[in-house]
């Protein structure tokens, strides 16, 4: 993968034994991996055109017995006729927002079905009879606002169309995703649609361990039927890294940067489940770091404040929420402040919070890590700080990869771009493998 490589629980790797998906990156490279996938076979295509029936032997004269005539040469074969590909509809949950560059997590998916449809048409010329049925993909795209309803809804869309698969972004976009695969299995249907997610770094997913209020929902988390798949890096290892900053800080590099005695950090977030399990997840990581006497950390101190920024972030007063963030009517102010906000919040509250003056830090998440964040902040954003999945690996593939995707963009890649491209690559592989096995792709 061109993105972050991380092996541990919550992942699932959606094609195995075939180390050639791992190859392949950009049309060239597809064009092998196709060439070499198993898809081979006679076209089926119109009949060629027979050659031509070769003239007779002239007839011997009557006086004496005649010579036999000359067989005939065969007419050559006639050449295999075309095949007419089949559109296989690929579902795509992604932002789409008038006026806001979008690429941040658009991007990759974009390059990785351009890149293979070309891939497909170089098969089909190259190939001709030996293309066992020819595909191209078309990619339908929605916007669910990584909201777990508006994803559930989509799905239906997709059904619909007939979506063969579809690549999601953020957890709340998969987990509601996949509740409608799960309502699916328990209505005995059997038109459930893989799910493989670029952006979905919640713990909760995968887990087969998950409980929730609602069984769906449950389902849905713990995935006994296997329909979600994902390219990126759960939270808890990124966790794990962002705790070590965070317990070394000041000036006894213990956390407790105003000398209270304790390492105050508070972690604010809107009040929807995903933020709020990712929130938890970060904590308890914290706190067993802060445990382990090894690390000589402060006593932790933990707060959350959660807050609906309702129907428009941007007009949302977050006077509030910083004053709760700060307060220390417990006789300990904060040390660190933790943004665990998506974009859409994010930027009006740094925007917010600067204002302010105050001068805590603030410790971003991973989704801070885009291009149209830093465009829209300026300034605003000097000096803030957070630990992210790497851009792309460093390798031929992935220099490949940021190559093609910086050509495209103007901006370096980010890990949602290589995870993106990573989680589209590998399903329409998965797509191309199966449409072969099938009479009707």
């Amino acid at each position: 993968m061109v993105g972050a490589q991380v092996v541990g629980p919550g992942y699932r790797c959606l094609i195995t034994g075939r180390t050639i998906v791992c190859a392949a990156r950009r049309g060239p490279l597809l064009f092998v991996a196709l060439s070499v996938a198993g898809c081979g076979g006679g076209g089926s295509g119109a009949p060629g055109t027979g050659g031509t029936t070769g003239t007779a032997g002239a007839t011997g004269t009557a006086a004496t017995t005649g010579t036999a005539g000359a067989t005939g040469t065969a007419g050559a074969t006639g050449t295999a006729g075309a095949t007419a590909a089949s559109e296989l509809v690929v579902g795509a949950m992604l932002p789409q927002r008038s006026g806001v560059d979008v690429s941040d997590m658009t991007a990759g998916v974009e390059l990785a079905i351009a890149d293979m449809n070309a891939a497909l048409a170089n098969v089909a010329a190259t190939q001709q009879g030996a293309w066992r049925k020819a595909i191209t993909f078309r990619v339908e795209t929605r916007d669910a606002l990584s909201m777990e309803q508006m994803a559930h809804d989509v799905m239906s869309q997709y059904g619909a169309l007939g979506a063969k698969i579809v690549v999601t972004d953020t957890s709340a976009s998969s987990i509601g995703a996949n509740m409608w695969n799960y309502e699916e299995v328990g209505a005995q249907k059997t038109d459930m649609i893989p799910l493989v997610s670029f952006a979905a770094t919640s713990a909760a997913l995968n887990d087969a361990a998950a409980t929730d209020p609602d069984p769906i929902r449950q389902a849905a988390l713990a995935d006994p039927g296997e329909w979600f798949f994902r390219t990126c890096p759960v939270s808890a290892p990124i966790a794990a890294v962002r705790a070590a900053y965070a317990f070394h800080r000041g000036p006894t590099t213990d956390g407790d940067i105003n000398g209270d005695g304790v390492i105050k950090i508070v972690w604010i977030g809107t009040n929807d489940a995903s933020a709020q399990a990712s929130i938890t997840d970060e904590q308890n990581a914290f706190a067993g770091y802060a445990n382990d006497p090894s690390h000589g950390a402060a006593p932790l101190v933990t707060k959350t404040v959660s807050f609906d920024p309702g129907a428009d972030p941007t007009t949302f007063s977050y006077t509030g929420v910083i004053l709760n963030a700060l307060d220390a009517s417990d006789g300990h102010p904060p040390d660190l402040i933790v943004n665990k906000t998506l974009i859409d919040v994010a930027i009006p509250f740094s925007k917010a919070y600067e204002m302010t003056g105050a001068t805590v830090q603030i410790l971003e998440d991973a989704s801070f890590r885009r291009n149209e964040v830093l465009a829209d902040l300026g300034a605003v954003a000097d000096g803030q700080l957070g630990v992210s999945s790497i851009a792309y690996e460093s390798s031929p593939a992935g220099a490949a990869f940021a190559a093609e995707q910086t050509t495209e963009i103007f901006w370096p890649p980010l890990p949602s771009q290589s995870q993106g491209y990573d989680a589209t690559i590998m399903a329409l592989l998965a797509l191309v493998k199966a449409s072969q096995q099938v009479d009707d792709p």
